[in-house]
């Protein structure tokens, strides 16, 4: 289970909203290129912390494609350095009290925030919800859920069904799902 940091999660789940992995990869290199430390050994960068983008305007964030998530970037980092605190505790507060802080922040939605918790913040429970595990849960246990997107209200379902059937890993389980689909998806 990947244990990254927060800042780092949080604004690449904010690049990945309706799109698909190598344009979220392209954003991501391209903000760590425009304001990322040099790491060792070639000419690959870190990704920025907040501070370090404390200066960056939508404008620039346009320029690494982040295009209508750009003001959620820029409020998003305006947020954090704008509260020393924040990411304390964000990391220190129960899962549900944790979602609604990361579902405050412009452009987190419930299934990044999902994302979020269980990638950075290590709530195994968290159980993501994308278009996949909705797939295989409609097919094997929830036909209600259907084939079309998921409302807030279907999505909270799909979430509560997980979270109640795997319990305390249920984030494992999401991704023993996502990592089956071809198999679960079959028709």
């Amino acid at each position: 289970m990947l244990r990254q940091p927060l800042f780092e999660c949080l604004l690449s789940f904010l690049c990945a909203t309706n799109t698909n992995i190598p344009a979220v990869q392209s954003r991501v290199e391209a903000i760590a290129g425009a304001w990322g430390e040099p790491v060792a050994g070639g000419g690959i960068r870190a990704f920025p912390t907040a501070t370090a983008l404390r200066s960056a305007t939508e404008n620039d964030f346009r320029a690494c494609h982040l295009g209508y998530r750009a003001p959620f970037a820029c409020s998003t980092v305006a947020t954090i350095c704008g509260d020393p605190r924040w990411q304390a505790e964000v990391s220190a507060a129960p899962h549900d009290e944790a979602r609604a802080m990361l579902m405050d922040l412009s452009g987190i939605g419930p299934k990044a925030a999902d994302c979020i918790l269980l990638y950075a913040l290590g709530h195994l429970d968290a159980f993501p919800v994308d278009v996949w595990i909705r797939r295989i849960l409609a097919r094997h246990y929830l036909p209600e859920l259907g084939d079309g997107p998921l409302s807030p209200s279907l999505y909270e379902m799909a979430r509560g069904f997980g979270r109640d059937r795997f319990g305390v890993h249920a984030g494992y389980a999401q991704l023993y799902l996502f990592g089956a689909r071809d198999l679960l998806c079959k028709d």
